[in-house]
């Protein structure tokens, strides 16, 4: 919310106006999106973990920021104020196929989705001051969580989908709320005389990292998620704000103008190892981490990774090699898909495919070998099981 609402001072906020045949997107494995405003205007970009590969997403004359990974690591949802306000919006982790959801002559920021990517929670001051929304993933049925005068933003969602932590004035100072995601059972967990922002869940839901002003400037603090043992892990003079988690829990990013300007860094989940990954003279700043790990290494997260064998309805590995059917034409196991994988595909076409074995021609596991596995078996001719050679 950095772009959109800066804080002037504690408690207060002011505002400033796919390729083929049912392939996943690719995306570079683990990578941060962050909005940054070395264009002239803010954008968003995203880069490996190492600081490599910075590449724009957004390419708009309005402030694009605020970027918010979806769960299985295919889309990012953002703010805009291109039709005249900030709403939210969603694109997919190439830049492409840029969608609003929201459409309020009010404002909606910091969105984050639910864990199983089904909604978005977000802040807005439609209802005359700043409270809590969900929403559908298609931008249907916003619904209203708090209700209260004084101000409620920066929603996030645990990791087990059951509570959202959230920032609020309404005991007098900015204070780390969770509540259940039906909005019910607000409870003040930071309880401290200074202000406290920025909540991010731990990817195992153990842990709070949010930013406190209590040492007299921002810091990157972390607490249990009841509220205990709140640590300071930056430790800096300057100002650090907006921790995103690394996907094994392992590392923070946050932004931090401890050089001059406000910039990306890393450290540890400890505060150790403190290390600057963008270096530009125009500030970058809200890093998100992208969620999910990428077991093959192919760049697409596991959850939306046919070439993985997961929790995923549209993969089956008929041969058991670790290797959905898509990834695999090699129907002989010999190492490669050849013309010999060619003569037992053709004898297989027609065939009936059930759960849980599937026939192994059934390369996209929907219960026959048809056409489409016509187009995925030239696809993989040449290449080995996984990754390498999908059908474009």
């Amino acid at each position: 919310m950095a772009v959109f609402a800066p804080r002037t001072c504690p408690g207060s906020i002011a505002l400033a106006a796919l390729g083929g045949l049912l392939l996943p997107t690719p995306a570079a494995i683990a990578r941060i999106a962050f909005d940054s405003l070395r264009d002239g205007n803010y954008e968003i970009y995203v880069m490996n973990p190492d600081g490599s590969s910075q590449t724009r997403l957004t390419t708009n004359t309005a402030v694009d920021a605020e970027p918010a990974w979806s769960p299985d690591g295919t889309r990012i949802a953002f703010v805009s104020d291109r039709d005249g306000n900030p709403e939210i919006y969603v694109m997919n982790a190439n830049g492409s196929g840029q969608t609003r959801l929201t459409s309020n002559a009010a404002d909606d920021f910091s969105p984050d989705w639910s864990p199983d990517g089904t909604r978005l929670v977000f802040w807005t001051n439609r209802d005359g001051n700043y409270e809590i929304y969900v929403v559908n993933a298609n931008g249907t049925a916003p619904t209203r969580l708090t209700v209260n005068p004084a101000t409620d933003g920066q929603p996030a969602w645990s990791p087990d989908g059951t509570r959202i932590a959230f920032w609020t004035n309404r005991d007098g100072n900015d204070e780390i709320y969770v509540m259940n995601a039906n909005g019910t059972g607000p409870v003040n967990l930071s309880n401290n005389p200074f202000f406290d922002v920025d909540p991010a869940w731990s990817p195992d839901g153990q842990l709070i990292a949010f930013r406190s002003g209590r040492t007299g400037n921002d810091d990157i603090f972390v607490m249990t998620s009841g509220g205990a043992v709140q640590t300071n892990l930056s430790n800096n003079p300057a100002a650090d704000r907006q921790p995103g988690w690394s996907p094994d829990g392992s590392r923070i990013a946050f932004d931090s103008n401890r050089d001059g300007n406000r910039e990306i860094y890393v450290m540890t989940a400890n505060g150790a190892g403190q290390v600057r990954l963008t270096t530009q003279a125009a500030d970058d700043q809200d890093a998100d981490w992208q969620p999910g790990t990428d077991t093959d290494a192919d760049g697409v997260p596991d959850l939306a990774d046919n070439c993985t064998l997961l929790a995923n309805s549209s993969q089956c590995d008929s041969d058991a090699d670790a290797y959905g059917n898509r990834c695999d034409g090699d129907l002989n196991n010999n190492g490669a898909t050849n013309a010999q994988d060619t003569t037992l595909f053709r004898q297989q076409l027609g065939q009936p495919s059930e759960a849980p074995t599937y026939n192994e021609a059934d390369l996209n596991c929907n219960g026959a070998v048809n056409a489409q596995d016509i187009t995925l078996f030239r696809g993989r001719l040449g290449s080995p099981p996984g990754p390498s050679g999908l059908a474009p």
